[in-house]
């Protein structure tokens, strides 16, 4: 039997909406049906950004590895991380942690591979944007990319952090002037590349042109753990 592990807290809406996906992604016709699992919600560890652009010295890997070891330690055997800019540090905490660590930007793309999508838009924060770690995976599978100019972007990082993150409204303006940006570029879909913006998703009810990382990363835990995916999420197969 698989014992999924999560480490939450980035943010925490992120992780509590990834347990919820889980549940309702899940064709299961009782609760025995569901997954055994464990989010250890960690809201202390540092910015993921700001460590990444040189604005703070505190490094994210050390808490991430506590969380990680706690749910080693839980019995967990797979571990999903319902956060893209956290994937910066995804190749140590596959040298320090002995379990299966979902890649969410791996998983992504090869969902859009399977969707036949050769261009691609792309909102994510500025460490998951400056970083290329979506960028360097998406060239490796022969998919164009585009990104926000430096007006849209300054829209998307206000809707993850003063809105999603704070607890606001979504200013559906930002957003929707973020997203119609990558839309005249001829993106095929646009991947809501931080897991903030799954609430985005959910709160304004779009459609799959958005490709939702949560979505995704409920999908792959589903998968590794042999669970059917209800009708309803028939799309991310």
């Amino acid at each position: 039997m698989k014992k999924v592990g999560i480490i939450g807290g980035m943010g925490s809406l992120a992780s509590a909406h990834l347990y919820e996906l889980i549940v309702k992604m899940t064709d299961a016709k009782n609760d025995q049906e569901q997954l055994e699992l464990v989010i250890h919600n960690y809201p202390a560890i540092y910015d993921r950004t700001d460590y990444i652009l040189g604005k703070s010295f505190d490094n994210p890997i050390y808490q991430l590895l506590v969380s990680g070891n706690h749910l080693v330690q839980q019995g967990c055997n797979i571990i999903g991380i319902p956060c893209v800019t956290a994937h910066y540090f995804y190749d140590l905490l596959k040298i320090h942690l002995d379990v299966d660590i979902i890649n969410v930007i791996d998983e992504t793309v090869q969902y859009l591979k399977r969707k036949h999508i050769s261009k691609v838009g792309l909102m994510a924060t500025d460490g998951t944007i400056q970083t290329e770690i979506f960028q360097k995976e998406l060239e490796r599978n022969d998919i164009d990319l585009v990104v926000p100019d430096e007006h849209n972007q300054r829209n998307v990082m206000h809707v993850i952090y003063d809105d999603v993150k704070s607890g606001n409204d979504i200013t559906i303006s930002a957003f929707n002037e973020a997203s119609t940006y990558l839309q005249n570029k001829n993106a095929q879909a646009i991947i809501l590349g931080c897991t903030d913006l799954s609430i985005v998703k959910k709160e304004l009810n779009l459609d799959s042109y958005y490709v939702d990382c949560l979505e995704i990363l409920s999908y792959a835990i589903l998968k590794r753990c042999h669970k059917d995916i209800n009708s309803n999420y028939a799309y991310l197969n």
